[in-house]
């Protein structure tokens, strides 16, 4: 088949024309109707989220001033410092001292019949041990325990406390260094 225009040039433009117009026109439509619909279904989301944004720069400029008016950096540092020395506080308390351990055994090692009045310990390492005894046998007991003990050296009582039986006593003893 073949096609032959025969009407003039001019005629023949205008046409070529109106079809570019119309494909022009076609195609406006369409992409004013892609842009409604993107509108309709993107601006619900948009613009809340556009309006939280601004919110949201205004708060941390807010944020911002109120953190250098209350110098929060200079009491960030200083709580920091603060933590510091309540953990080597807390670190300190939870390790009990070898002297209070000491301490506590030989109340345990004394028992109920014997009343710990005071412990002397000297930078040397000399013990002095001052109570009362119920009976000799309890006061010889609690000497021998504390031989056994393994801490001391030599332990010794004066010989007229061990005479009197039930009073007052004192034991000197002297620290075994480990």
């Amino acid at each position: 088949m073949l096609n032959i225009n025969l009407l003039p040039i001019a005629e023949r433009k205008a046409i070529r024309l109106e079809q570019w117009r119309r494909l022009l026109v076609f195609l406006s439509i369409l992409l004013g109707i892609v842009l409604i619909f993107a509108s309709v279904l993107l601006l619900p989301s948009f613009l809340p989220m556009f309006f939280e944004q601004r919110e949201l720069q205004r708060f941390i400029k807010l944020e911002d001033e109120n953190y250098k008016k209350l110098k929060i950096d200079q009491t960030v540092k200083e709580v920091k410092s603060l933590n510091g020395r309540l953990a080597s506080i807390k670190s300190f308390i939870q390790t009990s001292s070898q002297t209070s351990m000491l301490i506590e055994e030989i109340k345990q090692m004394a028992g109920p019949n014997i009343s710990i009045r005071q412990i002397n310990l000297s930078d040397g390492g000399a013990v002095s041990i001052s109570g009362t005894a119920l009976g000799r046998k309890e006061l010889l007991l609690f000497e021998d325990e504390l031989k056994k003990s393994g801490h001391f050296d030599k332990i010794s009582s004066p010989l007229s406390d061990i005479i009197r039986g039930a009073a007052s006593f004192t034991i000197q003893g002297l620290l075994r260094v480990k």
